[in-house]
């Protein structure tokens, strides 16, 4: 039985996280990611709020990071592009 934690931070059995595999074309080169729904859905939203296609954001993280493990720097992104914000937000605040 696995955990999800819903945005209230509160444990809930539910079904465990599983990765799905998605494929994206980049410069005419099909690659693959695996990633669980809450990287996807934050994935897709930082390419929405950049204005890129999701090619064009894999592209930039491959630029960055390499092909190897794409999907753990994919992972990485997503989770620095979120503690940017909150770490933006405590300065706003504090």
């Amino acid at each position: 039985m696995g955990f999800y934690l819903r945005s209230d931070d509160e444990p809930q059995r539910e079904k465990p996280l599983r990765a799905t595999k998605h494929s994206i074309t980049v410069d005419k080169r099909t690659v693959s990611i695996s990633l669980e729904t809450p990287f996807w859905d934050g994935f897709r939203d930082i390419a929405r709020l950049k204005g890129m296609t999701h090619a064009q954001l894999i592209g930039a993280i491959i630029a960055e990071h390499g092909t190897a493990n794409l999907s753990s720097a994919v992972r990485v992104f997503v989770l620095d592009h979120y503690r940017g914000q909150v770490a933006q937000a405590g300065k706003i605040i504090g």
